[in-house]
């Protein structure tokens, strides 16, 4: 059984997108590590003149939005994107925990060549930890080879977080 920290990103589709576009869980629950995680994958699929679509939530009434949209933003810069648009507040959702929250499409463009990657890095185990929400963990389900369905929790499979 492989171990969930080390699945990775195919080599082949190492900085070969044009673009890509995520709508991410929200991180309200860990500090925005699951947006962080989805971006690191999306990053790691662009080219040196990639462009990112980030749907992220954008809430002043809610300060956990905005420490969310800092860390996902100081990523985009180390990561060499420059943020393009910002749409403000302009989406609604229905969340039981925040019926009214409303969130915002990010745009950025990659300015800053990267090295080319030879292959994809491993998501650090913090990222599976209350990735749907408070407790809800990244879990993995698949179908293997010989037909049998399995689920294994992402906490599970990495060890002590």
């Amino acid at each position: 059984m492989n171990d969930l920290s080390k699945k990775a990103l195919p080599h082949w589709l190492l900085g070969k997108a044009d673009a890509f576009y995520t709508n991410p869980p929200w991180g309200s629950k860990n500090k925005g590590r699951s947006i962080l995680a989805f971006l690191d994958r999306g990053i790691e699929s662009v080219h040196n003149s990639g462009r990112a679509a980030v749907v992220i939530a954008d809430d002043d009434s809610r300060s956990w939005t905005q420490q969310v949209l800092h860390r996902t933003q100081v990523m985009l810069l180390k990561k060499g994107f420059v943020m393009k648009t910002m749409g403000q507040q302009r989406h609604h959702y229905y969340l039981a925990e925040a019926p009214d929250l409303q969130s915002t499409t990010l745009i950025a463009s990659r300015v800053r060549p990267s090295r080319r990657l030879s292959a994809s890095l491993p998501l650090s185990a913090p990222s599976f930890v209350d990735f749907y929400g408070q407790g809800k963990h990244l879990s993995v389900r698949y179908v293997s080879d010989d037909g049998d369905h399995r689920e294994h929790s992402g906490l599970g499979l990495i060890g002590s977080v």
